[in-house]
């Protein structure tokens, strides 16, 4: 899942539009308090200058104007969020976490800035804080699609499969147009070898996805619950989809490969197979079914030799897509089962989720 920033944190552009309609209507706390300070003015004329800075991508300008917002009015916690937003950019990660520690300290903190703080935590695997922010937040307001999705991802972890579940449809309710929320409630129904729920769940997604490009993560949700449900020509339908949109997606490759092998393809399956191998050549799963469409198609070229004149010597032999020769007999390898990874994020660098 590409989750780099926090649901509602997502992309500098939706902090940027967040920044400018909190400067066109005034400063939340400045409103509530009626603070007219200089030192608080002078906060917020730096916000406003970091918010310039940020849409001219300048973000080197806008975390020191920011600095100074913070400076001038440690009390300013939009001024330090947006702050540690622009450290977190700038891939100062452990810094950006301290920052909005002292945001949750604040007595009028709220909810989503918990979330963010929790996600950050999570983001670089410090899973107990991560829990602890965000049962936090959720006590305080159970109806962020953004928390329920951590808290998911925590059960997770812990290896808490219906935990994770009752959280992913919670984000759902909450979120139900989320294609990212509806994925990862797809994945947890494959997981959990409820084929045909995963697929209803997927099938939605794609028909609620308003964009242009179809999610090749959705596509490839789709398949695999195909697979699982035996329904090998439509998988293979909707695997090509998604291999078109991700050429080098090496689980849509080796989905793909484990669908032509079902339904006996063998020649495309190899094919398939063997350019997986070219894109990672360590890849155990493709190694698997490469071992399976090779056992099969000298099993083929054994049954051919002893009915017919011997086919065309070739490594392997590989039966044609769309032969009619008979049913491979009895021993055959066992079926390649769908394989998800326990890892919840990646692990090149931390990332806040986003929408």
């Amino acid at each position: 899942m590409n989750f780099r920033w926090s649901i509602h944190y997502r992309e500098r552009a939706a902090l940027l539009v967040s920044v400018l309609l909190l400067l066109s209507g005034g400063c939340r706390v400045w409103q509530r308090t009626k603070v007219t300070s200089a030192s608080t003015l002078e906060s917020r004329h730096f916000v406003q200058q970091a918010a310039e800075s940020i849409e001219q991508k300048n973000m080197e300008n806008a975390e020191s104007q920011l600095k100074l917002a913070v400076k001038s009015n440690p009390e300013n916690i939009e001024a330090r969020t947006m702050l540690a937003d622009t450290l977190w950019n700038q891939g100062s990660y452990s810094e950006a976490t301290k920052q909005m520690e002292k945001v949750v300290r604040h007595p009028e903190v709220q909810a989503e800035q918990i979330v963010k703080l929790a996600w950050m935590h999570f983001e670089q695997n410090n899973y107990s804080p991560a829990q602890k922010y965000v049962s936090r937040a959720l006590k305080e307001n159970n109806e962020i699609a953004d928390a329920w999705i951590l808290q998911g991802k925590l059960y997770e972890i812990q290896g808490k499969s219906d935990q994770t579940l009752a959280a992913y449809h919670q984000a759902v309710f909450l979120a139900p147009e989320n294609e990212k929320t509806q994925t990862l409630l797809a994945k947890q129904y494959l997981k959990l070898g409820k084929a045909q729920r995963a697929l209803e769940t997927a099938q939605t997604a794609r028909c609620k996805n308003q964009s242009n490009r179809v999610n090749e993560e959705i596509l490839l949700c789709e398949g695999n619950a195909l697979l699982q449900l035996q329904r090998n020509s439509e998988a293979i339908q909707i695997l090509n989809q998604a291999n078109t949109l991700a050429p080098q997606n090496i689980e849509i490759i080796s989905a793909l490969a484990q669908a032509h092998y079902q339904n006996q393809n063998f020649g495309p399956a190899f094919q398939t197979v063997a350019r997986g191998l070219e894109i990672e050549p360590e890849n155990q799963i493709c190694s698997e079914i490469m071992t399976q469409v090779q056992f099969a198609s000298n099993i083929y070229r054994q049954r051919e030799t002893a009915t017919a004149s011997p086919p065309t010597p070739q490594t392997p032999v590989i039966r044609p897509e769309n032969s009619h020769s008979p049913v491979l007999p009895s021993p055959v390898p066992a079926e390649i089962g769908i394989r998800y990874g326990t890892k919840v994020q990646e692990k090149d660098s931390p990332r806040i989720n986003s929408r």
